[in-house]
């Protein structure tokens, strides 16, 4: 109440930010960073803590419906569109309010800027229970005319081994005996049925008849310890520039967009990771840094011990 009385309704996302309506994102990614930031400043002037943290989602939704708009190298990109310069208006407004953030923590202060994730063009999608469909791992009793959502069809889990999920990587589970509730794959036969699989997808070619750029995934390399269940194989398509797409119906492989709205963009292995202030090392840039890594030096500025089994290092010592 206190915060909403100063600030007006929190923002907890830009609302629909896959969309045609390119001015209300423009507008909607401002408001939620100026908002997210004067809550932000206001609680670390007042409790003045040792350790703060700001998560602002208006650069990722930005770049999701406007990077065809603002980045030249992007196959969709239009020079004559007039929203080219709306990346570039809100960097500006996204480093002022960086500025004033570290001037309200004073002299003293560690700063760190980092993303989870980068950002690279989307180039389209690769339907991947159609390929699962078609490669006989996936049963359908009956095909969907349009595209359809896996979880609206009627699937044959008598005669189905696999099924996918979309998102910015595809998500590939086996209906293994014994753990899935109609499952039928003996888990035995789990090994080779991952194997099987994975070579298959890195054997792909794209729409242009080019190989694919794939990297694919097994749990047991990703995760020597696992808190539920994991895919069972985890798939980046064509080096991440094609997203994955859940839905079946489509008539084909490839699509040339995302199939949950308007979508200029998809995630990147390498994000950025800044660090200033407090006596941190003036050392440019640096190579081979891991996400752990911001775990752990953020543990070594506040002098805090990590807990056991973490990985990463810290980069101040």
């Amino acid at each position: 109440a206190e915060l909403e009385a100063r600030h007006g309704p929190y923002l907890v996302d830009v609302g629909g930010f896959r969309t045609d309506d390119k001015r209300r994102l423009v507008e909607g990614c401002a408001a939620l960073t100026r908002q997210h930031f004067a809550i932000f400043r206001g609680l670390v002037e007042r409790e003045e803590p040792h350790f703060a943290m700001l998560v602002d989602m208006g650069p990722d939704r930005l770049h999701h419906g406007l990077l065809a708009s603002i980045l030249p190298s992007h196959p969709r990109h239009d020079p004559s569109n007039p929203f080219c310069g709306a990346g570039r208006d809100y960097y500006a407004l996204l480093d002022r309010e960086i500025a004033a953030t570290v001037e309200a923590a004073g002299e003293g202060a560690l700063v760190m800027v980092v993303s989870d994730h980068g950002v690279r063009p989307l180039e389209g999608g690769f339907c991947v229970n159609e390929w699962l469909a078609r490669e006989d791992y996936l049963v359908l009793e009956e095909t969907p005319d349009v595209p359809t959502p896996l979880d609206k069809c009627r699937v044959d889990w008598s005669r189905t081994r696999a099924w996918g999920e979309g998102g910015y990587h595809g998500r590939i589970f086996l209906n293994v005996e014994g753990r899935e509730p109609r499952g039928i794959v003996p888990p035995s036969d789990v090994r080779g049925l991952e194997d099987e699989i994975r070579v298959k997808l890195l054997a792909l070619h794209g729409p242009d008849g080019n190989p694919m750029r794939n990297e694919v995934h097994v749990a047991r390399e990703l995760y020597p310890d696992a808190t539920g269940l994991p895919p069972d194989l985890t798939a980046y398509f064509d080096g991440l520039s094609r997203r994955s797409i859940g839905g079946v119906g489509h008539g084909r492989l490839f699509t040339e967009t995302n199939d949950t709205g308007p979508d200029d963009a998809n995630h990147d292995p390498f994000g950025i990771f800044v660090i200033s202030g407090c006596g941190a090392p003036r050392l440019g840039r640096v190579e081979g840094l891991h996400v752990t890594d911001v775990f752990q030096t953020a543990c070594f500025a506040l002098g805090i011990a990590p807990p056991a089994g973490t990985g990463g290092r810290s980069i101040l010592g």
